[in-house]
């Protein structure tokens, strides 16, 4: 994947500045490079998700999912492909044993299924 270029992807850049306002900047300079791939179908950086892991007070992976991210609410099956690459980040992070990472994945996946998913809506 090619990384974002934050200095000709406008509507990129305006989104981050909006949701980041003065701390724009500081996300610009902590983001690593190839976190700053977009997470396939969606305009989420992947560098938006350590940003909020470090700086957003989450404590439960459904809390950056549904609400910091939105990814649980953007991608089909709330983003569950994803979740090796999420738990390398969130590991690193907030310091998540592998028994809080499990324990964590299984409450957000059950969330999903009864609450968000298409068989939810049934």
């Amino acid at each position: 994947p090619i990384p974002v270029s934050l200095s000709t992807d406008l509507e990129m850049t305006r989104r981050l500045f909006g949701r980041l306002g003065i701390s724009y900047q500081s996300f610009i300079n902590f983001a690593d490079e190839a976190e700053l791939n977009r997470i396939p179908g969606t305009s989420i950086l992947w560098a938006e998700v350590r940003h909020a892991a470090r700086f957003e007070g989450v404590i439960r992976l459904e809390d950056l999912l549904f609400r910091r991210t939105r990814i649980g609410n953007t991608l089909p099956n709330g983003g569950i492909e994803y979740m090796d690459r999420i738990k390398s980040i969130i590991q690193t992070e907030l310091d998540w044993s592998e028994e809080m990472w499990l324990n964590e994945i299984n409450d957000y996946s059950t969330l999903y299924d009864e609450k968000y998913s298409i068989n939810a809506l049934e």
